[in-house]
């Protein structure tokens, strides 16, 4: 056999092919099946607010189709590296292209891999069997599980497509198990015991039945129903309160970056002065636990946060939070910004806005005008003129889609 087997990229419903009710842990038959748990939604997606003058191109106004989830169930499939690699036989391999990042698999790239992509190397031969059934969260390159953007926006939301069945709750799990505290501390909220993982990061295994639940959106774009159970399960758990809306609420945040390798705020101690001269409470998300990051977003009554992964926790603002993210301009490139954070602002109900940084250096660090900054917050609290981003000319289905890991 190859050391290296060419693989054919198949998505989760090509590979399933047929829906049935899924009855019972270990099923009937072997033909792979599916489920839809929830059916398809539409989101309406409006491009972020810019001071007048600025300079941004966002994604046209529209509304997107966003596809059902659903539950996959698989016998004797094949799991590699943490569930990022799943396969159902051994000549076919799981590419979602509108729910996961490129992938370089066996030497070949499944989307616009970089150069410095790792490379998962899989032999069917080497899988150990593993009895019984279990449920696979995977679907994800393990660098994008350390990521506190894909854990919470792309893995966690699919325990909901999980919850539908019962007889899933005590199973393994197969998944990273290289977690945060903070990851387990949300495996937990969602009342998950990290204790069920399996980790699979230094093996390969091939389960006698395995439950794949999909993503629960597109383009990183998560279902509203996804978001509203996510922050309800979490909210509950928690015992935290809404405090009446977003003007009930009285927590101002700067969510620094300082901490971070890149792409952190050069005149972050400028920034952060202007902000606490403001009433603004300086708040590194990598110092709190997870429950303090709850806390402390679930209370904001606005939240200006340099782009990263720390923004998914706006998943928790109140529906009306003001959000303002900073975001670098590339000398050189098209004006573009990422479609993450408006995108989840969206879904959130939350009034996005951003604030492009200047003197971009090698390592995606950038400078923030402090003065404009105090316009822009001026103007989104007592209803100055603002403008919307420009329309970016029909890419695809209209989206950008920022390549850059979050």
């Amino acid at each position: 056999m190859d050391d290296k087997p060419k693989l054919t990229a198949v998505s989760i419903m090509e590979a399933a092919r047929e829906t049935v009710a899924l009855e019972g842990p270990d099923g009937e038959g072997k033909a792979p099946t599916y489920q839809n748990v929830f059916p398809e939604a539409v989101c309406t997606l409006s491009p972020p607010l810019i001071l007048p003058g600025d300079t941004a191109i966002a994604w046209t106004a529209r509304t997107q189709a966003l596809p059902p989830a659903m539950m996959a169930r698989f016998h004797r499939p094949i799991v590699a590296h943490c569930g990022a690699v799943f396969m159902p036989d051994e000549e076919t391999f799981i590419y979602e292209r509108r729910a996961m990042y490129p992938m370089r698999v066996n030497g070949q790239d499944y989307g616009e891999c970089l150069d410095d992509n790792e490379d998962y190397l899989v032999k069917p031969v080497d899988a150990a069997p593993m009895p019984g059934a279990c449920l696979v969260m995977g679907l994800m390159p393990r660098m994008n599980v350390a990521s506190w953007f894909h854990w919470t926006i792309e893995m966690l939301p699919r325990f909901m497509v999980a919850e539908a069945f019962p007889y899933l709750a005590e199973l393994p799990i197969i998944m990273n198990d290289d977690l945060s505290p903070a990851q387990e501390d949300s495996l937990r909220a969602l009342g998950v015991n990290p204790d069920r993982i399996v980790p699979n990061s230094r093996q390969v295994l091939r389960p006698e039945v395995a439950y794949c639940p999909s993503f629960t959106g597109r383009d990183y774009l998560p279902s509203p129903k996804a978001v509203a159970w996510f922050r309800k399960k979490v909210l509950s758990h928690f015992a935290i309160k809404s405090n009446g809306g977003p003007r009930g609420a009285q927590r101002l945040l700067y969510l620094s970056r300082a901490d971070a390798p890149r792409r952190h705020i050069s005149n972050d101690g400028e920034v952060a002065q202007t902000l606490s001269q403001m009433g603004f409470e300086y708040f590194l998300a990598s110092k709190k636990s997870f429950r303090e990051q709850v806390e402390a977003f679930a209370h904001a009554r606005i939240v200006v946060a340099a782009h990263g992964a720390g923004m998914a926790n706006i998943i928790f603002c109140q529906p009306g939070t003001l959000i303002i993210e900073f975001y670098p301009h590339i000398p050189g490139a098209e004006a573009g910004i990422s479609f993450y954070y408006p995108g989840l602002s969206n879904v959130c109900g939350h009034i996005h806005a951003v604030l492009r940084g200047e003197e971009y250096d090698d390592n995606h660090n950038y400078h923030v005008d402090p003065a404009k900054l105090a316009d822009l917050i001026t103007r989104m609290l007592n209803g100055g003129d603002l403008d919307r981003a420009k329309f970016q000319k029909e890419v695809e289905d209209g989206l950008i889609i920022s390549q850059e890991k979050a």
